[in-house]
């Protein structure tokens, strides 16, 4: 696993891809996340018409040492822009599946005033294309069916909302 710091999702985009550890993601969580960040980085670069770059091994402008907040806490493979975490992902494997969560921050938020936002709402159109050709996925538009809108709310009453899934930390 990787990630777990707090992320206020306000003025940001998440993105969620669950899939067998195969082809483009069989290289293990770290060969999967640069993949799919070297994708997002060209393309949000063609759309901010400037450098967003993987962040290396530099330490970055937005780093509080200690923070609990996820974007002032870089690690290497993160996209930056202007010298400021832009967007980070955590990556979760499990029998041979591979579970990534990201945010891309759209506006400062006041909490955390000193990192990077992309000051525009992205085309996620191309966003999604640059990944299913990063990644040779065909991703597919769809909705949720009642049995699965069901089942979620189920889950999240029956384990989610307990108090102790709440204080298991």
């Amino acid at each position: 696993s990787t990630g777990g710091k707090a992320i206020l999702h306000e003025h940001e985009l998440t993105y969620s891809l669950c899939a067998p550890e195969v082809g483009a993601l069989g290289g293990g969580p770290a060969a999967a996340m640069a993949s799919i960040h070297d994708a997002l980085a060209s393309e949000l670069s063609s759309q901010a018409r400037q450098e967003v770059f993987i962040r290396q091994q530099t330490p970055l402008q937005s780093d509080v040492p200690g923070s609990a907040w996820c974007f002032e806490d870089s690690s290497p493979l993160d996209i930056c822009l202007d010298g400021k975490k832009l967007l980070g992902s955590a990556a979760r494997r499990k029998n041979n599946w591979i579970l990534f969560h990201g945010s891309l921050v759209i506006a400062v938020p006041r909490e955390t005033p000193e990192i990077a936002a992309l000051g525009f709402d992205p085309d996620i159109a191309a966003c999604v294309t640059a990944l299913s050709e990063a990644l040779s996925i065909d991703f597919a538009a769809g909705e949720w069916t009642p049995s699965e809108l069901a089942l979620g709310e189920q889950i999240a009453a029956e384990k989610y909302a307990t108090e102790e899934f709440l204080h298991k930390r």
